[in-house]
């Protein structure tokens, strides 16, 4: 029998218990609300980003005039540029930035609509967010990450990828064209992407099946310069030269372009036009060490008093040219680049001898390439010269000079080197030309390294998205969150044929959605049904998708608006990755 003092005791005991429980549950309902405040602070933040960069998608997207702390301006329609150049204070926000900017360092492609549909995401779970505890409903968006990978794999088309077999390229050129018509460039579309192809085709190993962007694909840009005199007969020659650069005048040259602000002397029998008729091969070498002082304001001075200090200090620096001249000449080389700046006297003795030759090339990176194009080694000392370190090289020629430096074309037809001449009126038209052909670049070295495979792009993929997670939501318990979560995600993926359509300033855009939704539910609806899905109105509602240009819609394979399945794959994993990173956030500290 329990006494009064113990039951006393074990009363205040159960006392404690209970309040100890109520402190919890409202510890926990107070830690709840304030991850959904976190969660709705966030959200607020990438919607502005969103706000932003949904008019920039498809080919009527509009650009922004970008002007940087100098002043300097910028004028692009490309998400990643855009993301790169706008300051952003709130921290999920930078997030956002700095994930959605890894999808176009990985694929080239896609920033805009990781943020568009990241956003739209984070927008939709929030009520979700308010009954389930947010790592729960990570790990749910991770599930349907998963299933929207399955899909894609299941409607990706195969295609033969063959660089430079005739026909085996079409895909390729479309795959190339979707990417750069999205620029405002896009009315040089035709010529632009032949140019990336052409690139890509000339740096493609096709033994490790890899592409060099970065160190086999240069990019340089000539705009048309104004400021010359025109009392210069030669200075108005180059007026009526550079006053003809336009987009269409841009092309891809196989070699390097190296540039020095020392005139160089190219002799016209050295000259790429000459040894095109005579079909003959240069001998070169390369001086990487500074072979001879050049007098200049800022060199030590000497004192010399009697006129035999003067003679004999003439016959010791002319005794050192000679000897280096004598060397040169011995190995009976074409052209001679030099590292540093050599003599006038050298360079006179030089081109008496038949030697062209280009100075002051302080570049080492450019030696490097310089050495491996030629196929000769640099000659690091005055002991290394020998003939068996020669190189060759089918053809030099001055291309352009801009303010101080004069940049030289040197062609060899057995290289992965390639140079991307991008000619334009402006600064600001050849900037957005680059950053399309950047663009370009990235994703066909991504679709041809990766497997061939694509799906059809101006919304189409999306939809047969939206439409797969609705018919498999149906599937599941009605009160189920899990269903709740598919159908959320089903709405956001429409977000791309919605923008596409608003950004064309169509009258019904509604009903446009509305319409592509139930074309490609008839096939989704039949193909689940195991019916015969292969009749040829089947298989056009699986293509159809929104043309960027009049937002109507079309067939995407009438029009050649395909995308790399890799494209679309690391669109979807980087989405609801930044959402997964960002529903983890309760609190936002500043440190």
């Amino acid at each position: 029998m329990i006494t009064s003092s113990s039951s006393l005791s074990l009363f205040k005991n159960n006392v404690t218990i209970i309040s100890n429980t109520q402190i919890n549950n409202r510890n926990d309902r107070h830690d709840h609300q304030q991850n959904v405040n976190a969660l709705q602070s966030s959200v607020i933040a990438v919607l502005s980003i969103e706000r932003i960069l949904s008019s920039s998608l498809g080919p009527r997207s509009m650009s922004k005039l970008i002007i940087n702390e100098k002043g300097q301006s910028l004028i692009t329609s490309d998400g990643a540029s855009i993301l790169k150049n706008i300051r952003v204070k709130h921290p999920a926000a930078s997030i956002l930035v700095d994930i959605a900017l890894s999808q176009d360092r990985d694929v080239g492609d896609g920033t805009t609509s990781v943020v568009l549909l990241c956003c739209q995401i984070l927008n939709s779970i929030q009520p979700l967010a308010m009954t389930i505890h947010q790592t729960t409903l990570s790990s749910m968006l991770y599930e349907v990450s998963q299933y929207c990978i399955d899909v894609l794999d299941r409607i990706a088309i195969q295609y033969d990828n063959q660089l430079g077999v005739n026909g085996k390229e079409d895909v390729l050129l479309k795959i190339a064209g979707v990417s750069l018509g999205t620029k405002h460039h896009s009315y040089w579309n035709t010529n632009m992407i032949q140019i990336a192809l052409s690139a890509i085709r000339n740096s493609y190993d096709k033994l490790n099946n890899t592409i060099d962007v970065t160190h086999n694909i240069e990019i340089i840009k000539l705009i048309s310069n104004n400021n010359i005199n025109n009392n210069d007969e030669q200075q108005q020659q180059q007026q009526q030269n550079t006053l003809s650069y336009t987009i269409d005048n841009s092309e891809c040259l196989k070699g390097i372009v190296i540039n020095t602000n020392c005139i160089p002397t190219i002799l016209p029998q050295h000259r790429q036009q000459q040894q095109q008729q005579s079909n003959s091969i240069l001998k070169c070498c390369i001086i990487a060490y500074k072979a001879l002082k050049v007098a200049s304001s800022t060199s030590s001075r000497t004192t010399l008093s009697t006129t035999d200090q003067l003679e004999q200090y003439i016959n010791r620096k002319d005794t050192n040219i000679i000897r280096l001249y004598e060397k040169l000449v011995q190995l009976n080389v074409n052209i001679i680049f030099f590292k540093y700046e050599i003599p006038d006297y050298l360079v006179q003795l030089l081109i008496q001898k038949g030697i062209s030759c280009v100075q002051n090339i302080n570049d080492n990176e450019c030696l490097n390439k310089l050495s491996t194009l030629t196929n000769s080694m640099l000659f690091t000392s005055e002991q290394d010269i020998d003939e068996s370190m020669l190189g060759k090289l089918e053809g030099l020629s001055l291309l352009t000079k801009i303010d101080s430096l004069y940049y030289i074309y040197l062609k060899n037809s057995d290289t992965s080197y390639s140079t991307i001449l991008l000619r334009g009126p402006s600064i600001d038209i050849v900037s957005d030309l680059e950053i399309g052909m950047i663009d370009a670049l990235y994703l066909l070295k991504s679709a041809i390294e990766s497997s061939p495979k694509f799906v059809y792009g101006g919304g189409c993929c999306e939809m047969a998205l939206a439409v797969h997670l609705k018919h498999y939501a149906q599937q599941l318990d009605t009160h189920s969150p899990k269903r709740q979560l598919y159908l959320c995600i089903s709405d956001c993926f429409t977000v791309i044929p919605k923008t596409l359509i608003a950004n064309c300033h169509t009258s019904s855009p509604l009903k446009s959605i509305a319409k592509l939704e139930y074309l490609h539910s008839q096939f989704t609806n039949n193909h689940n049904d195991n019916k015969q899905s292969s009749s040829s109105s089947d298989k056009i509602n699986n293509r159809m998708g929104i043309d960027g240009w009049t937002g109507e819609i079309t067939d995407m394979e009438r029009l050649g608006i395909i995308e790399p399945l890799i494209l679309k794959k690391s669109i979807i994993t980087t989405a609801f990755e930044s959402c997964m990173t960002l529903l983890r956030i309760d609190t936002i500290i500043s440190s």
